[in-house]
């Protein structure tokens, strides 16, 4: 019961950290929004001096970006990722057939935005690896659809051949 009362005491007071630190940022994006509001009013009544006319109920908010899912990744965790959905020698992956394996995202279940710039990501990534000759890469065109200037890539991670293997698998000298 003790050990009970102390693990029950101590998750409700790092809850409790945890609420107070959110309020504090909620208190902080409050301030942050009555600024930004002070600004907009300024900025208006500027606009309405101006020669030209425009009314700022013509002016459509601008949705700003936010964090990226690959943004907030430790250093490395992309790679690492792609070497595990790559798993078996000699098998070709598409590159969206990478992607959802990696992120769990497909476009029916992300906006077009977001799946187009992780794909993007992806993409970079595995260029990357490829020049480094980590992964092999090949152009397919039977995947491309009716759109001919759009190839599918294909991937994969390198065969060894067998001097390569030999030499990895060799006893060292001492």
């Amino acid at each position: 019961m003790i050990g009970k009362h102390a693990r029950l005491h101590g998750a409700i007071r790092a809850k409790q950290q945890i609420a107070d630190e959110l309020a504090a940022k909620l208190e902080e994006h409050r301030k942050e929004i009555g600024d930004d509001w002070a600004k907009l009013k300024a900025l208006e009544k500027t606009l309405e001096l101006h020669e030209v006319k425009v009314s700022a109920d013509d002016i459509a908010p601008i949705r700003p970006k936010g964090p990226r899912q690959f943004a907030e990744s430790r250093y490395g965790e992309l790679t690492r990722r792609i070497y595990a959905a790559l798993g078996h020698r000699g098998v070709w992956f598409r590159t969206g057939e990478i992607l959802e394996d990696v992120t769990g995202s497909t476009p029916e279940n992300t906006e077009r935005e977001e799946y187009e710039h992780l794909r993007r990501c992806l993409r970079r990534r595995l260029q990357g690896m490829h020049y480094k000759g980590q992964v092999e890469r090949q152009v397919c065109t039977q995947w491309s659809g009716t759109d001919k200037r759009h190839n599918q890539t294909l991937w994969r991670l390198p065969i060894a051949t067998d001097d390569e293997a030999a030499s990895n698998y060799a006893p060292r000298r001492k």
